[in-house]
């Protein structure tokens, strides 16, 4: 059941990526994954009690999304649209949005970079 649950959310996930379009993409890239992140914790959480296995199963699932080569040229370019959504977050939002609002975006930001493989970028 913990194996069907992560395909299920792998395969979701990458459907709603492959759909991505528009010029806001490093937000919707990010939004996307939080949304699906957030649902199937929730789910994890109040049907299964917060089962380590399960959990297991969701951050698996994550990763396997963000870190995607093979067909799917939105996750390849994962850490890319990452560092670009942060860096709106922390150059346009200040002027539009509070501090805490900023914080929790960042956040959000950081539950996805924990997922990704390809950290270097953000060393550049």
């Amino acid at each position: 059941m913990v194996e069907q649950l992560q395909n299920n959310i792998s395969r979701i996930g990458h459907e709603k990526i492959q759909l991505l379009k528009g010029e806001n993409l490093p937000t919707l890239f990010v939004e996307t994954l939080l949304e699906l992140h957030i649902k199937y914790l929730n789910i994890i959480q109040e049907t299964f009690s917060n089962d380590p296995d399960f959990i297991s199963s969701l951050d698996k699932a994550c990763a396997t999304i963000v870190n995607m080569k093979n067909g799917n040229c939105l996750s390849a370019k994962a850490p890319e649209l990452l560092a670009h959504y942060c860096d709106s977050l922390l150059r346009k939002s200040s002027k539009t949005s509070t501090e805490s609002e900023i914080e929790e975006k960042l956040l959000h930001g950081v539950t996805i970079f924990n997922y990704l493989e390809d950290k270097d970028y953000f060393q550049r």
